[in-house]
């Protein structure tokens, strides 16, 4: 398959363009609020992913925060330094007598990301832990987790905090089952004048399509995994691409279409899925126009956070006025250089110096 270079973007309108969501006609101002999973990841870096039955001694091993939501509040807190946005972490936790609760709370807020907001919950068995091991020689890592008996965050919690706070600009979730549906629909009860941007992870390839369509009515923006489309391109009716072909013919844009225009459950929300070392796609379905942004080429190190990455960037880029070509190529920028590092950190000095807010 042909795709261009990373400095050169592919732009595609396939329908007459019209006026999107995006770029917002003026920067948000307030609090971002992250709903999604925290947990610790116990992280060790080997040569190569070892084989069954075998024993393989680690090159080196860190503890840190993971998870999702702690890996793009990290990410999106340090994009955000010097504008009007702040980050707020939202999810459950055991209460801050469990010292691994502690500890993953006071490394988020060393970030400046505010926990105040958490659902505490006394008596947990313990913080949901990955144990993650990183291969030198393909950059690729692999996840074993438990939630270590630790329930759902309950939805009712999200009311409590909306009424606490009234600077939230903005809401992402990670689609966690059960109870993100109900807090979409609550939020879309609220009157335009207090209701937030809302934005959609949908990353488990086991997640249902009949699940998924109704929350994408109820969504500004959504995220797609790759793993997700290429699980349910068949029930999109979409087939594998055929080598070669030009860049409309990807699986991706394809299935962002269909998923647009499913029949009963039409959205109207910006829809991004990130594809690895190939790029990104976003379909707007209000201007009809698909695009891609190709990937920095980059020699792979730590691939960990890489897609929660992304969506920071792709959030802060948005909030803060780019259009989606300009979120696509500071996305990409930013998740292409973490993946040539290691951890989360310094990843500010990557967003491109043409964005919007840059020249303010």
């Amino acid at each position: 398959m042909t795709y261009p270079a990373s400095d050169q973007p592919l732009l595609v309108p396939v329908a007459p363009a019209c006026s999107g969501l995006f770029p917002v006609s003026r920067p948000s101002v307030g609090r971002f609020l992250l709903y999604g999973n925290i947990c610790l990841d116990c992280a060790m870096q080997v040569q190569s992913f070892p084989e069954e039955d075998s024993a393989t001694r680690a090159q080196s091993y860190t503890k840190k925060t993971g998870g999702n939501c702690a890996n793009s509040c990290r990410v999106l807190a340090q994009l955000l330094a010097d504008t009007p946005l702040s980050v707020s972490s939202l999810g459950v936790i055991p209460d801050r007598g469990n010292p691994d609760a502690n500890f993953a709370l006071s490394s988020l807020e060393r970030f400046g990301i505010d926990t105040s907001l958490m659902q505490e919950v006394k008596d947990a068995s313990g913080v949901p832990t990955s144990f993650v091991l990183l291969s030198t020689d393909t950059g690729a890592r692999t996840i074993v987790s438990s939630r270590c008996g630790l329930k759902e965050m309950d939805p009712e919690h999200l009311e409590h905090v909306l009424a606490a706070t009234s600077d939230v600009a903005w809401c992402h979730f990670e689609c966690r089952q059960p109870g993100v549906a109900q807090m979409l629909e609550m939020l879309r009860r609220r009157t335009p004048t207090t209701r937030p941007w809302v934005s959609l992870e949908i990353e488990k390839p086991g997640l249902e399509l009949k699940a998924v369509l109704p929350m994408l009515q109820l969504c500004d923006v959504v995220f797609f995994s790759s793993d997700f489309i290429k699980a349910r391109a068949g029930d999109l009716e979409v087939q594998e691409e055929a080598a070669g072909g030009p860049v409309q013919s990807h699986v991706a844009p394809r299935c962002l279409r269909a998923l647009a225009s499913q029949e009963g459950n039409p959205t109207q929300a910006l829809l991004i899925c990130a594809w690895g070392a190939l790029g990104a796609f976003a379909f707007d379905p209000r201007s009809g126009q698909d695009f891609f942004q190709a990937a920095e080429r980059v020699q792979p190190v730590d691939s960990l956070g890489a897609g929660d990455t992304f969506n920071a960037a792709s959030l802060a880029a948005l909030a803060l006025g780019a259009s989606v070509p300009q979120m696509l190529r500071c996305a990409c920028a930013v998740a292409g250089r973490k993946v040539a590092q290691e951890g989360l950190e310094n990843l500010a000095r990557w967003v491109p110096e043409d964005m919007p807010w840059k020249k303010r």
